[in-house]
């Protein structure tokens, strides 16, 4: 038995020791690669971050956030010209460097990166093509496809699909909410602006239709009809993910773990590809037509220098780059160019002058002299694309044998090397205010907002850092074709109709919130994600909430079980009952307040302590336990603090919006109280909720909002959720908002639909100012700030009972609200009775008190009554 012990331990014995020696082994291994690749690597002198010198997850990581162009540009602004971004990886950001990478191709070639992107590595397209032999005679034979005749042949298509978005423009709406939008009105036709048109997205379809055709004869027909309209999702996610398996090709790439991670993301490929295959394969079949598309050039096309022809597998890889580059990087291009000049309003006339003077009819827009003689068009153009190029990161570039030398510093054979697009687009030193749209710097004798005078030589100098379209012969075949695309769009646009961005653009994803002016620059990445939210919990069993956190994510996590999803009676239900509204008005209460920026840039929160009290006594009636006023304000400042960088400038009309909500969160369908509560902060930017001008109101008559002994009073769901039907059939009516009214009698106001009811007298020299008094309407905060600002002008202030028949007292009323602020109103009808009443639109007391109220809320004006509260750091 000792025997046997001692035979077990020296067994155990041996395995703890192999486990320390493996241990320690894994450790000198650990530190060795760390040393070599800090050390004793080529690149190891170059500045850049740790972690990306010491792996290339560190661009991986970039890619799948979609921020790799900004990212560099911030490593550049730190380290310098040179940057060592991952341990094999050097970013250059000079003209040098576009000159010794691309212009003189002998000394590099297209990296490995690029065999993320074909779906057969033996057959890879144009722009895939690794072997710089098979390049040039790919570019040989697809050169035949951008002669003149061709894109005299294009310009014919482009003008029809031109055509075909200004119809759409001018008849149809928009069927999303999502990219910015604009509104127009053609010069000579109408006084009247069209409705907000989302340029974005139209322009996505326009293009894709036009490469379509020019591709196959046959358009997608994704601006008239939603059928192939997925396709365009399909293609921004199949270039997202080849771009995140390029940026770590061993990892993801060689060892197919791209199949594993971005499984739907691969099927998306195969949809596409396929989906661009039959339609290559139906055109093929029928080329006896007379129609000159590229396939009607390229299957025609040899090699002049070794008579080859693409094969079937060769076209449909072409046609794959067509289709993408026709359609994705010319959108890009397009909507940011459209963007900044929307936001530069002297721009935007300078251009529209130009092509007005030029053409006298839009009949004449098409490829000739004329359009190319349009300087102030090209400038415009080449300056969207500097600010928002539609590839912005690195182009990678291999070193060939023998090395390269890029300035003072050689890099030896195999180093992945490139120019940052966007970075040095936005380089001081060879573009003055570099995030400044200004279409003068590409015109020989034009002066800059710095002073600087373009000559000859310092176009000279800055073109040389001009990447849009890469440079040497690896540069966009279809660089011509682009221009003319665009040109023609932009021509036509132009001189048919006047423009103008609707404030709510700032809204919409178009802020990247990174430049210096983020009010002004285009987002590359097409969707707007805020920083994230705070959260607050309550827990039964202790009785406290817990301290706000901010949590990275727009999503909530909760059970599907929760409360707050579950019991949303509508209040209209208690109405001549006496039901204890506490049980059926839904677990759930919210509030709305805004911060704002000041001249000098500070933000504040405008009267934090009002909402606080008001979302106690909601939750107070809806039997839920009040959050205090001090884990209220610091879950506000928080949530704004964070998301700081989402806040509009001054000078921008809007504000970031507060949106604090508490719901009862733990699993449960009975009606016993919940065991836990969230209480959550999230923030938007946002504009007047009504936008700008008088609106229209209409009294609700077929439906009761709130009962008078309900929950009319108090800031909960169920309040709105049932009056959106009615609010959607008065806007078709022309309407902005309801009017409602008492429950029981129908002749007293309670309140409009979204906001406050306020009227406004004038008697003599007097101006007084009644709030509607109902227990049935919510306390506006904005309504009593306005009281309050009313008075200290020397008003005569009341809050009472208003009766309808009273509205004929009023020369003027508002709506108060705090997304809306106040708005003015120009008409109440009623339906049941024919009667309208009248009132001044944005009369004098509206601009004096909205003025005064305004200027306090963007500290223009001294806060005497202490409502601003200075974001905490």
């Amino acid at each position: 038995m000792d025997d046997l012990s001692k035979v077990v331990g020296a067994s155990l014995s041996v395995s703890k020791n192999t486990a320390t020696a493996g241990f320690v082994v894994l450790l000198i291994a650990v530190i060795a690669f760390i040393f070599k690749r800090l050390v004793l690597h080529p690149l190891s002198s170059h500045p850049g971050p740790l972690i990306g010198r010491l792996t290339s997850l560190y661009n991986t990581y970039h890619a799948l956030k979609k921020d790799q162009a900004r990212n560099l540009h911030q490593l550049h602004e730190k380290y310098g010209p040179i940057v060592r971004y991952g341990p094999n990886h050097v970013s250059i950001r000079s003209a040098e460097g576009v000159k010794m990478l691309y212009t003189n191709s002998r000394y590099t070639r297209k990296a490995d990166n690029y065999l993320a992107f074909p779906r057969n590595p033996e057959k890879a397209s144009l722009f895939s093509s690794i072997n710089k032999q098979v390049h040039a005679r790919k570019r040989r034979i697809l050169r035949q496809g951008f002669s003149d005749s061709a894109l005299k042949t294009a310009g014919v298509t482009i003008n029809k699909h031109v055509a075909t978005l200004c119809q759409c423009l001018e008849f149809l709406d928009n069927d999303t909410q999502e990219g910015y939008v604009l509104s127009g009105r053609e010069p000579s036709n109408s006084e009247q602006w069209s409705k907000p048109k989302n340029f974005s997205e139209w322009i996505n379809r326009f293009t894709f239709d036009v490469s379509s055709d020019l591709s196959f004869s046959k358009s997608f027909d994704m601006m008239r009809y939603a059928g192939n309209r997925h396709i365009i999702k399909i293609l921004h996610e199949t270039l997202w993910a080849d771009n995140v398996t390029g940026s770590s090709l061993t990892l993801l790439h060689t060892l197919r773990l791209k199949w594993l991670l971005f499984s739907h993301h691969v099927r998306s490929t195969v949809t596409f590809d396929s989906f661009i295959e039959k339609a290559a394969d139906e055109r093929v079949s029928k080329l006896s037509d007379s129609k000159k598309d590229f396939m009607f050039w390229l299957t025609g096309a040899v090699d002049p220098v070794t008579g080859d022809t693409f094969t079937m597998e060769e076209l449909v890889e072409e046609a794959i780059l067509l289709i993408t580059a026709g359609s994705d990087t010319s959108s890009t291009a397009i909507s940011s160019t459209i963007y900044y000049l929307l936001h530069s309003p002297d721009k935007l006339a300078r251009l529209q002058a130009e092509v007005r003077s030029v053409f006298s009819s839009v009949d004449q827009i098409e490829f000739c002299t004329e359009l190319q003689a349009c300087t102030y068009l090209r400038a415009c153009i080449n300056e969207g694309l500097r600010l928002s190029p539609p590839a912005g990161s690195v182009l990678h570039r291999q070193v060939e044998p023998g090395g390269v030398q890029v300035g003072d510093t050689f890099y030896p054979e195999g180093v992945n090397i490139g120019v940052p697009v966007f970075s040095i687009h936005h380089d001081k030193e060879y573009f003055p205010d570099p995030f400044l749209f200004q279409p003068e710097r590409w015109i020989v004798g034009e002066t800059l907002a710095d002073g600087t005078i373009i000559t000859p030589d310092f176009l000279k100098y800055s073109s040389a850092a001009f990447m849009a379209f890469s440079a040497g012969t690896r540069g966009c075949i279809g660089k011509p074709l682009a221009y003319l695309q665009i040109s023609i769009l932009f021509a036509t646009l132009m001189f048919k109709y006047d423009m103008r961005l609707c404030q709510q653009s700032w809204v919409n994803g178009t802020c990247s919130g990174q430049g210096p002016d983020p009010s002004k620059e285009y987002e590359l990445v097409d969707m707007f994600i805020i920083a994230g939210h705070v959260e607050s919990v309550y827990d039964a069993a202790t009785g406290k909430w817990t301290t706000p956190t901010f949590v990275e994510s727009p999503f909530l996590s909760i059970h599907g079980l929760a409360p707050g999803l579950h019991y949303g009676v509508c209040p209209h239900e208690l109405r001549s009952t006496s039901i204890d509204a506490n049980s059926v008005a839904g677990q759930q209460v919210f509030e709305g307040l805004q911060a704002r920026r000041d001249q000098a840039g500070e933000i504040s929160i405008f009267r934090p302590d009002a909402n606080a009290a008001r979302m106690r006594r909601s939750a107070a009636f809806v039997s839920m336990p009040e959050v205090p006023e001090d884990i209220f304000l610091e879950a506000v400042h928080l949530a704004v603090r964070k998301n700081a960088e989402y806040v509009c400038p001054h000078d921008v009309k809007g504000s970031l919006y507060i949106r604090p909500f508490q719901f009862g969160s733990s699993a449960q369908i009975g009606l016993d109280p919940p065991e836990e509560f969230l209480f959550c902060v999230f923030v938007q930017p946002h504009i007047a909720f009504h936008g700008h001008g008088a609106i229209k109101a209409l009294v609700l008559d077929d439906f009761d909002r709130a009962a008078t002994r309900g929950s009319g009073a108090v800031k909960v769901g169920g309040n709105y959720a049932p009056v959106m039907r009615w609010t959607s059939e008065a806007r078709k009516e022309g309407y902005n908002v309801l009017l409602h009214l008492d429950s029981q009698t129908q002749t007293e106001i309670d309140e409009f639909s979204t906001s406050g009811f306020i009227g406004i007298g004038r008697n003599g020299g007097e101006t007084s100012l009644v709030i509607a008094d109902s227990k049935a309407a919510i306390e506006s905060i904005t309504a009593d700030s306005a009281a309050k600002v009313a008075d200290s002008l020397g008003w005569r202030v009341e809050k009472r009972t208003v009766r309808f028949d009273e509205l004929s007292n009023f020369t003027e009323v508002l709506a108060a609200g705090t997304a809306a602020g106040l708005v003015s109103v120009s008409c109440v009808h009623r339906k049941s009775t024919n009667e309208t009443f009248n009132f001044v639109p944005e009369g004098p007391a509206y601009e004096e008190l909205w003025g005064s109220l305004k200027s306090i809320q963007n500290g223009t004006a001294m806060d005497s009554f202490g409502w601003r509260h200075s974001l905490r750091e």
